[in-house]
């Protein structure tokens, strides 16, 4: 919806905004000023490029049966969801619905020429609740279309997030404070406007009235020669007999910097408050650089973690029967690989972590972006000597 002005032409008469006006300038329809919503994108920006870098690890455990279904939901979830997307492309469907559309994602799954597909589900995903039974999804739309999901699905058919389970229901909470941020946003901009604007008032030495074909005439005077010459940094006005011209705005010198900063104030706390609701730094989302490690290791903590621990959970308990995961199975959305590492920063680390038997040298090749080595050693963990348990000293054989 836009912020609407109700105007009336020179004889009175009220001039609708839904047919275009007569005279340039009359009516105002602006957009309505949408920087919640810009700092929303913002946010899911940096979580969706986070998401990206990661990897959903499947685990098939001891269970011989659950191999080939991990396999197959790894090929769905980290290459290619369905003919349309990209494992990318997904995720970033996903995270939209999620973080600034919906609060909430449903990801359906349908089976053609024997394979199945994940969709992000784009309408109709308002669950129906049937007590002590699975919820019941009718008319979801994928693509724009119901016909690819023909019948209802229960929830063991679809993978949902909800940022009411995550976020603590914070997603409601912005669409009041958007509706909120726009109506400021629009008086900010339309007092900008007026401070910074040129306006004129034009002198009748007596009242306009008359027929219709007069109006007319006033009207292409105004749009021809009034309305330019008052927006062109100079040119030259006719005028008819009776009608003088006097600027009628302020001076603006003194209050330039007064609109800049009204919407710098509110752009930064809108800013904050979307990232106060995501538990993310508000630095990040300002392009604010300094002491940048703490502040990743803050917004990959209390942002994206949540996200990838409900996703992984959603992924483990949908594809995965209960037997499988007594025996080890899991859907892991790994987050390690968000932070880029260089080999050359990481060499002493790395090497402290094999030598301590934390990790293999194929391990950490793996978490460089190297290949693995196709050495069963490369496999094995080690110790350094002086890591090895300490001992009693050698033993002579007469203790």
């Amino acid at each position: 919806m836009g912020l609407t002005r109700t105007v009336y032409d020179w004889l009175g008469k009220r001039l609708d905004v839904s047919e275009p006006a007569k005279a340039s300038g009359t009516t105002v329809d602006s957009e309505r000023c949408m920087w919640m919503e810009v700092a929303r994108r913002v946010m899911a920006s940096y979580v969706t490029s986070a998401f990206q870098l990661c990897e959903i690890k499947f685990d098939a455990g001891d269970d011989p049966s659950a191999k080939e279904t991990a396999a197959s939901a790894s090929w769905l979830w980290n290459v290619s969801p369905n003919p349309d997307q990209s494992a990318s492309e997904f995720r970033a469907d996903m995270l939209e619905r999620l973080l600034v559309l919906d609060g909430y994602a449903v990801v359906a799954t349908t089976r053609r020429a024997g394979h199945v597909q994940l969709y992000v589900a784009d309408g109709g995903t308002m669950p129906e609740i049937r007590p002590g039974n699975s919820a019941l999804y009718r008319q979801l739309s994928i693509q724009g279309s119901t016909e690819v999901l023909r019948g209802p699905l229960t929830s063991a058919d679809v993978y949902r997030l909800d940022m009411g389970g995550i976020g603590g229901g914070w997603h409601r909470l912005q669409d009041m404070l958007s509706r909120y941020y726009d109506s400021i946003g629009d008086v900010v901009v339309t007092s900008a406007s007026d401070r910074a604007g040129r306006k004129w008032i034009l002198h009748l030495d007596q009242a306009q009235a008359g027929t219709e074909k007069q109006q007319e005439v006033f009207n292409a005077q105004m749009q021809s020669s009034v309305l330019p010459w008052a927006k062109s940094s100079d040119g030259i006005l006719p005028l008819y007999r009776g009608q003088t011209i006097e600027r009628a705005s302020a001076d603006v010198s003194k209050s330039a910097g007064d609109a800049a900063s009204d919407i710098s104030t509110i752009r930064h706390d809108m800013f904050s408050t979307v990232a106060a609701c995501f538990h993310m730094p508000a630095s990040i989302l300002e392009g604010n650089v300094n002491n940048f490690s703490a502040t990743l290791s803050a917004f990959l903590t209390f942002a994206v973690d949540p996200i990838a621990e409900a996703l992984g959970e959603e992924i483990t308990r949908k594809t995965f029967t209960r037997e499988q995961w007594a025996a080890g199975a899991r859907a892991v959305v790994d987050t390690t690989t968000i932070k880029h590492t260089d080999l050359f920063d990481a060499a002493d680390s790395a090497a402290k972590l094999v030598g301590t038997g934390a990790t293999s040298p194929n391990e950490i090749r793996k978490a460089l972006g190297l290949p693995p080595i196709a050495e069963p050693w490369a496999d094995g963990y080690q110790m350094t000597k002086n890591n090895e348990q300490a001992g009693g000293g050698e033993t002579n054989g007469n203790d």
